[in-house]
């Protein structure tokens, strides 16, 4: 009776649509759970490619006892630039997904970069748990 009155909502177009996804329903919600799955371990290899670029920046830069300012990290990353090769070493998934990206894309270093401006890296080591006072050998 449910099957009847849906049926009947939904035109000779939905009709022929719910037939072809009960007939193969098995392969579309497969495919669906792969892309969602594939999805969060592209954004898991995209935290952790951030927080090894991190990490590199502070063990290049930091030592431990005090906080850093937002003006001192944006210059040193202007002046030594950004471990971009730390990111593309932390996971072997060979895709990268923003936390809002809706598509994996190749980890490549273009995508890295765009996926993380250097600003972006800055405000995250600004705003990290761990405070750290910059090393005062300066590269000139």
């Amino acid at each position: 009776m449910i099957d009847i009155f849906v049926r009947s909502l939904l035109g000779p177009w939905g009709q022929q649509l719910l037939d072809f996804y009960l007939a193969n329903s098995l392969w579309i919600n497969g495919l669906i759970l792969l892309y969602f799955g594939a999805l969060v371990i592209s954004r898991r290899s995209y935290s952790r490619s951030l927080a090894a670029i991190i990490e590199a920046v502070e063990r290049r830069y930091t030592q431990p006892g005090g906080k850093v300012s937002p003006k001192e990290v944006k210059t040193r990353l202007a002046q030594d630039g950004v471990p971009w090769e730390a990111g593309l070493q932390a996971t072997s998934w060979p895709f990268l997904a923003g936390p809002r990206g809706l598509w994996p894309r190749p980890k490549t270093l273009k995508t890295l970069q765009q996926l993380l401006p250097p600003d972006e890296v800055a405000a995250r080591i600004v705003a990290s748990n761990t405070p750290a006072v910059w090393k005062q050998n300066r590269v000139k």
